[in-house]
């Protein structure tokens, strides 16, 4: 998931949340980094940055979806 806000120049840079247990969210620290255009150098977008404790709750997330995931065709799980 993806917003779009203003820089200090008036400039619109998307920040994005990444996806944990379903659920779009930042790092649970609120840092970022930012994300650079390589043909100008210029911000294009912040992205979270994920610390220990995000880390901690993507593995249990993904511990907690394994059982169903793993019954799902390799063909589907490709799919998607």
């Amino acid at each position: 998931m993806a917003t779009t806000r203003k820089t200090d120049a008036g400039k619109s840079v998307r920040s994005v949340k990444m996806l944990i247990d379903g659920n779009w969210i930042a790092a649970k620290d609120g840092r970022e980094l930012p994300v650079e255009s390589p043909g100008n150098r210029e911000i294009i977008a912040h992205i979270p940055r994920g610390g220990a404790a995000d880390v901690d709750a993507a593995v249990k997330a993904a511990a907690k979806a394994f059982p169903a995931w793993m019954k799902v065709p390799p063909r589907d799980r490709g799919r998607m």
